[in-house]
């Protein structure tokens, strides 16, 4: 059984496409981010796996799905905006419409 672990964000943020929050480990701050498609384009990714996850997020819609992007980046100091080209993509999120 895992022990119960209470926190909470150093800092939280959003906007029209992506939240994120930042979050202190000890000697590092982590930032935690969820959007939609746009979010890849701050993630540091070659062309061909942007192009390849932007493929699965299209044939997703047309299954009827919302895919959400998965990113989270680390600091040595607190992030007061999400970094333009450090976030490591953590993988896609897709949720059925219907629920």
């Amino acid at each position: 059984m895992l022990p119960d672990v209470s926190s909470s964000a150093l800092s939280a943020h959003h906007d029209a496409h992506v939240i994120w929050s930042s979050w202190h480990h000890g000697g590092e701050y982590a930032a935690y981010a969820v959007g939609d498609e746009d979010l890849l384009h701050h993630c540091s990714l070659t062309d061909n796996e942007r192009e390849r996850l932007t493929l699965d997020i299209r044939r997703a819609d047309v299954y009827g799905e919302n895919v959400y992007v998965v990113a989270q980046c680390t600091a040595q100091s607190p992030l007061a905006e999400l970094p333009s080209s450090r976030l490591k993509c953590a993988g896609l999120l897709f949720v059925r419409r219907d629920y």
